[in-house]
């Protein structure tokens, strides 16, 4: 039992606590590379950010008439 106590008496560092804060606070995979990737495939959530905003509107040419054409 005094090994198990002793496991969780040593303090970490604060770079190892930083370290820890921010994929816990963003919900994400700890560890390395290869695991964070298996991880993003396991459970179908994408690791990266997709981009900000409304995808941009493809233009066609039907788009492109009905700018030029004004009926006259």
């Amino acid at each position: 039992m005094q090994t198990y106590r002793d496991l969780f008496r040593n303090k970490l560092d604060e770079a190892t606590i930083a370290d820890l804060r921010v994929p816990l606070a963003q919900g994400q995979a700890l560890g390395n590379e290869k695991f964070k990737d298996a991880m993003s495939v396991a459970s179908s959530v994408r690791r990266t950010q997709s981009k900000r905003g409304r995808p941009a509107r493809q233009v066609s040419e039907i788009d492109l008439k009905e700018q030029t054409d004004f009926g006259f």
